[in-house]
């Protein structure tokens, strides 16, 4: 016989699917073991660290300032300088 068990509802707090009602604000007051159910959360929401604090590991797409800025382009024009010294010896 099949044992009736009481539905105590959705088994975590949250959206499904409602994304005018979804916040990221929402994730970090989730468990760990319930926030690992979201793809990108570890991006979005950040690590949590001691003390409950989070933090995010996203210092690739950290704003680049001038001065590296400039040495970027520098090396871009150097790069396309021996690129095309390369393609005027081959022809």
């Amino acid at each position: 016989a099949m044992v009736d068990l009481p539905y105590d509802g959705p088994p975590r707090e949250g959206t499904r699917g409602g994304l005018e009602q979804f916040r990221w604000e929402d994730i970090k007051d989730q468990t760990m073991k319930d926030r690992e159910c979201y793809l990108g959360q570890s991006l979005m929401v950040g690590m949590q660290g001691r003390g409950g604090r989070f933090f995010k590991h996203d210092w690739w797409s950290q704003k680049v300032g001038k001065d590296t800025q400039a040495k970027l382009q520098e090396e871009r024009d150097i790069t396309q300088m021996y690129e095309d010294e390369l393609m005027q010896e081959a022809l």
